[in-house]
Parts: structure tokens; sequence; C-alpha cells
């Protein structure tokens, strides 16, 4: 390992197959951990290593960042060529990183880093190597970017990581999509806020009224609560700080109220967060605000796209052509190609709905079909364009439902245009 003579490392400890170094941020004035790692590489050796990965992990409470030739793949798709991977070498690596609370980092580049053999028969390609890291190492570097870099005097491709790809880059960020938060419900007046919005709108179109109510819903939530987190720390301060006076039955009144303030901002903070995290096997009564965090802000991270490649093969990353070439292929992914001789094809296709079952799948969709359609969604996942996910339609059914049943009927069954 080998560092500039201005960075402050100090070593931690080494063996044959790591170099575990501690890192102080001169500008922040915290530590980090730096360890680089390297697998064994006959498999019957491997587990040892899983456990000299698990010690390390427990040596000291830092962020955490892990880096080498790990000699092993995640997943079955990590590699190609001669014989699969065995699934229990691949289940013991995914647990010792859970065991240690790594997370990968992802890549960008060729998805292997290893490859040997000239030919097609004899090719073999894995992705050995790989960083991963703790969550609160991806909390202090959340712009960090790992690169697989070309090679051609080795069998392993160097690996570039960036803890920081903002800088240098323009100030412009790109202004944030509207998200109907599921922790809005837990704020009263928001119904009557929905209800008032709706009925203004008046003869607007759907998508105008979802636009309006949501845009109002969002004003009045933040003059309304503002900030979650720094009310949280308000209160949390002001626990404390009445916790020092001489106990008293006004001072334990006072305690027992800011706690249930402070609990009920804590709920709509994990909500928040879960929202997010995407996570849907965890029941909302558990606590796991932090868990729900390192899940959404590793999700919004593995969702970044930074470049695509066009119809030339040219890598782009101005955001208006990323979309243009995303855009473009959907597009003609779903567009039909006209083939022709269909007839033919179809008379060698053996029947398999009758006309009874043909009559019901061509009759008119119903409105009862359209409220069972949007209960069955689950509330938090994969809102639309507009930013509202079906929880709203869900929670505010008594205010939209006839809105929105029309609308989709008229697209189902007559046909009628989207705007």
């Amino acid at each position: 390992m080998m560092w500039k003579e201005e960075l402050n490392l100090s070593l931690l400890s080494f063996s044959t197959n790591n170099i575990d170094m501690e890192i102080k941020d001169s500008e922040a004035g915290d530590k980090w951990r730096i360890t680089g790692f390297y697998g064994a590489p006959k498999t019957a050796r491997r587990v040892e290593a899983w456990r000299l990965l698990c010690n390390l992990s427990t040596a000291k409470d830092l962020p955490w960042l892990c880096l080498g030739d790990f000699n092993e793949i995640m997943w079955s798709n990590e590699k190609t060529g001669q014989c699969d991977r065995r699934e229990t070498q691949m289940t013991n690596f995914r647990t010792a990183l859970d065991n240690c609370g790594l997370n990968d980092l992802g890549f960008t580049g060729n998805w292997f880093t290893w490859e040997r053999g000239r030919t097609v028969a004899t090719n073999v390609r894995e992705r050995l190597d790989r960083c991963v890291a703790t969550s609160n190492w991806i909390d202090k570097f959340p712009n960090y970017a790992v690169a697989h870099l070309n090679f051609s005097t080795s069998d392993h491709k160097p690996i570039l990581l960036s803890t920081d790809t903002e800088i240098g880059k323009s100030n412009n960020k790109r202004r944030k999509r509207f998200h109907f938060e599921a922790s809005w419900l837990k704020e009263e007046g928001s119904g009557e806020v929905i209800k008032s919005a709706w009925e203004e709108a008046g003869l607007l179109t759907l998508p105008e009224k979802i636009k309006d109510a949501g845009a109002k819903l969002k004003k009045w939530f933040g003059i309304r609560a503002g900030t979650t987190r720094v009310k949280i720390d308000s209160i949390q301060k002001q626990i404390d700080e009445i916790q020092s006076h001489e106990l008293s039955d006004y001072v334990l009144s006072k305690e027992n109220d800011l706690k249930e303030e402070l609990n009920a901002l804590l709920e709509k903070e994990e909500i928040f967060w879960r929202q997010r995290s995407r996570v849907s096997w965890l029941c909302e009564e558990d606590k796991n605000t932090r868990f729900f965090h390192a899940q959404a802000s590793q999700r919004e991270k593995n969702n970044r796209v930074k470049g695509l490649k066009n119809e030339d093969g040219d890598w782009c990353e101005e955001e208006g052509e990323i979309k243009r070439i995303a855009t473009d292929y959907f597009k003609n992914l779903f567009q039909s190609q006209e083939p022709e001789n269909m007839e033919e094809i179809l008379e060698i296709v053996n029947p398999c709905v009758t006309n009874e079952m043909n009559l019901e799948l061509l009759s008119d969709f119903k409105a009862d079909e359209v409220h069972k359609a949007i209960s069955q969604m689950f509330p938090t996942k994969a809102p639309g364009p507009d930013g509202i996910s079906a929880l709203f339609y869900q929670k505010f059914w008594n205010v939209v439902g006839s809105d929105v049943t029309k609308f989709c009927l008229d697209f189902l069954n007559n046909k009628v245009e989207i705007c």
C-alpha cells in the first residue's frame, strides 16, 4: 500500500491477507479506515479469510472502506465460462459481508475484473475485485464512484475509487422531482387540504388536479412542519434540559409531553425513510430508521444513471442526452415492427381461450375493478412520473375516487388519449 506524503495514515494491522490503515481527515477533523484485502485463492481456505474479515470489522468503530481481490463472487451472474460457482461459496461470501455491515459499492465500466483464456472455449471472466463499505462510510462520502479500468499486462483490472465525484463540477444541481410523502398523512388536516384543493380545481383534468393538489399539500406541510430533523434535535435538547431540573409534577408532565411529541416526529421520520428504502418486509411498528436510511442511500446510489452509450457507441453523460437515449430505447423496444405473415403463424398455435373467456376479456372494464386494482397496489412502491404513489389514491379515495375511475374507464373503454 502506498500513499502521498501529505496524507495522515497510520498502520493498524497487517497480514498476508490484509493491510488495515487509519486515515485522519485533516479537513473534517475525523477518522476513517481503509483495508486492502486479499481473499484466499484456495476454496478450502476461504472460510478462514471470511473469519479474518469479520475480526477486522470489530477492530475499530470507524467508517470503513474495504477493497481488493476477494477471490470470490457474490452472485452467479458475476461469472461466465467453464464451471458454475457453487452456491454455498457465494452464500458464505455474502453472509460474511452482511455480518461485517459491508455494502457493495457497485462500479462503472465492464462488469468483470479478472479474465483468463484466449479462446471462447477456454475464456473465464469473473468479478473477483470490488470495493465494499459500511453505511457510515457511504454517508461520509455520498458522491463516491468506483470504476473498473482497462488492463493489458495483468489478468486483473485496476479499480479506481473516487471519494468525491462532484469536485470541480457545476453547482447547478438537478431539481428534485415531487414525491407524495407518506409521512404527510400523520399531519392533522392533510385530508382537508386535499379536499379543498380538489374542489378548487373544478373542471381541470385529472393530471392537472393531482399536480395542483400535490403542490398545495407540499406547501402546507412545509409551512406547518418545517424540517422534521431540526424539530427532533430541538425537542431532544429540551428533554435533556428539563431532566436536569429538580424533580416535580410539572417537570415530569412537561417531560412526558415532550417525549410524546418526539415519538410522533420519530415515527414520521421513519415513514419518510421507509418510503425511500423500498423495503417492504419489515413491520411498520419496527423502529429501524437507521436501517431504512442506509437502504435508501444505497438505493439512490445504485439507481443513479451517470451515463449511457448512444446509437453510435459513444459514452454520454449530459443529462438531456441520457434522457433522449433512454426514451428512444424503450420506444423502439415496445414499438411493433409490423411483422408479416402473422396469419400463417397463428394457424399452427392451438387456441387456449374459449369463446366465453374471450367475451369476458373483451367486455368493458368496470368501476369496481379500478378501485380493486388500486387497493391491491403496494402503497409506497413505484410512484408515477407525477410523484404520486398508490397511497395517495388509497387514503383519499372518497375525495378523488370518482375522477380517477372516470379517467381510467375513459382510457380503457373509450380509448380517450391521455394528455
